[in-house]
């Protein structure tokens, strides 16, 4: 299961990277973000002392620590890239 996961990070940088064209040191940071945020995912699956409420909650602020880890990193080129491709802003 981790390398299913690991290879999800890694469609997700890669389409991220298609989308708004990362600059070079932009990409080792966004790489980091989706890995910790998958390893942080995996461990929450794997939590066996939480309820599935709690497994929820906790997935939904990992989503949203990364996301805002994301918006943080891109420039306001590469940003506004995301949102006239995706729909998406930062509001």
């Amino acid at each position: 299961m981790r390398n299913g996961r690991a290879a999800a990070d890694m469609r997700r940088y890669i389409a991220l990277d298609k989308q708004v064209g990362l600059a070079v040191e932009q990409k080792p940071q966004m790489r980091e973000v989706f890995l910790e945020e998958g390893e942080n995912l995996f461990a929450v699956f794997g939590d066996t002392t939480l309820s599935d409420t709690q497994k929820q909650a906790r997935i939904q602020q990992i989503q949203v620590v990364a996301e805002q880890k994301v918006w943080s990193l891109l420039t306001n080129d590469t940003a506004a890239a995301h949102v006239s491709r995706s729909g998406h802003s930062n509001d």
